[in-house]
């Protein structure tokens, strides 16, 4: 098992955005995905590598993921109830997080996302935004 931890307010994948004209102004359809999340990927992906210990080899067989997506406190949240542990009921939805991450672990840590067989999932508030991933792979 190993776990990763990725700093920053965790994004969710963004359905593919489509336009009409490529940067020439010539009339084509094709579809893209907006700078922030591809700049999130990319450090994600910079993170994660930090964290790989020496001659990893990547999953290729199922695996188990645990997804902790925390972000932070927001101010309408009071210091007495942060004691209790609070849970994000808000938007992103948290399969649109999965799948950005699923993308990011792919063929970096998972040999391919279709390898995922179980997940357990949670968004929830803390101090410090982050993404903690778990996991396992089966043998």
């Amino acid at each position: 098992m190993i776990e990763l931890t990725i700093k920053g307010k965790p994004l969710a994948k963004q359905s593919a955005r489509f336009a009409a004209f490529d940067k020439s102004g010539n009339r084509k359809m094709h579809s893209y995905q907006k700078k922030y999340l591809k700049d999130y990927a990319n450090n994600a992906k910079i993170q994660i590598l930090a964290q790989l210990p020496t001659g990893f080899k990547m999953f290729e067989k199922p695996v188990s993921i645990t997804y902790r997506f925390v972000y932070a406190y927001t101010s309408d949240i009071s210091i007495k109830n942060r004691e209790f542990g609070l849970f994000r009921y808000k938007r992103p939805d948290l399969d649109n997080l999965q799948k950005n991450i699923n993308d990011i672990l792919n063929d970096l840590v998972i040999a391919d996302d279709a390898l995922i067989v179980r997940i357990a999932a949670t968004k929830e508030y803390a101090d410090k935004a982050r993404t903690i991933l778990e996991i396992e792979e089966f043998d």
